[in-house]
């Protein structure tokens, strides 16, 4: 049974970027999309994606960064066998265009302190602020693409889409960026909660267990008793958002149901998450 890798990571579905809406390939990876409004450049499919809250450091120089916690969209955009190139300039140029167009700022254009050759632009849009971070590869055959915004709103389809993904997988995975052996439910979070509490309030037949998970630092019996904090802390957030709580049960098995392996930063950033899971 596949997990869906709950998707509200990507820029706010109202963010004024004049080119393009968020569309998918046929090619790209299982729920991949572009963020809204970063049109892709043609020809490209997704062929790794995440989303997730999360904190990461943007480059301002080639030595130096800052340090942005939000909701995040990592992308790896590729073009198909015997495609003809771009040139790294030119895949920069198309982003930057589309950031410095909707009224955005170039932070940084240059070489990494590995010689990456990267961009990084940042807007401000009524009250949300949005990074982009795109590295192309010097092939020009492919690029990544980094997007993180703050203070969005989500998307009004999504409770909809969530139903939909429990409907046809029997889960969801949230991830809600706990800090290191806490299970305090942080701001951002509220909002991905907010979703699931709006869907179990249109359908009030629905019972979902709620299963916490972590990777495989540490000792695993701390890991299960962390997992299972951190599935009720999520039960108890959306009893306090008005769902009645017998229709909620928790859930912690700690490192024992990886989604992927542990041994890459991203891979123990997948497997540290929240799933919704029907009975």
């Amino acid at each position: 049974m596949k997990t869906l890798l709950l998707c509200l990571l990507g820029l706010a579905a109202g963010l004024a970027l004049a080119a393009g809406l968020a569309l998918a390939a046929p090619g790209d990876v299982t729920n991949a999309q572009d963020p809204a409004g970063l049109a892709r450049l043609p020809g490209f499919e997704i062929v790794a994606y995440e989303s997730r809250l999360g904190a990461v450091d943007f480059p301002t120089s080639a030595t130096t960064s800052q340090r942005r916690e939000g909701l995040l969209t990592r992308a790896r955009y590729q073009l198909p066998s015997a495609s003809m190139p771009l040139r790294p300039e030119g895949i920069l140029a198309h982003y930057r265009g589309l950031m410095l167009q909707a009224g955005g700022e170039i932070v940084y254009q240059g070489e990494s302190a590995e010689a990456v050759l990267q961009g990084v632009y940042r807007l401000e849009d009524e009250g949300r602020e949005t990074w982009l971070q795109v590295e192309p590869a010097m092939d020009g055959l492919s690029y990544d693409l980094l997007a993180l915004s703050k203070g969005a709103p989500p998307a009004q389809s999504e409770p909809d889409e969530m139903l939909a993904a429990l409907e046809k997988d029997g889960r969801v995975a949230l991830y809600l960026d706990f800090d290191p052996g806490r299970a305090d439910i942080k701001p951002a979070a509220r909002q991905v909660l907010g979703i699931v509490a709006e869907m179990l309030k249109e359908h009030p037949k629905l019972t979902l267990h709620v299963e916490g998970h972590t990777d495989d630092q540490g000792r695993a019996e701390d890991n299960r008793a962390l997992s299972l904090r951190r599935a009720q802390a999520v039960v108890q957030a959306l009893v306090q958002a008005g769902v009645a709580r017998e229709r909620l049960s928790a859930r912690g098995w700690g490192p024992d149901k990886p989604l992927t392996a542990n041994d890459t930063a991203e891979g123990r950033a997948q497997n540290q998450r929240v799933e919704l899971v029907t009975p």
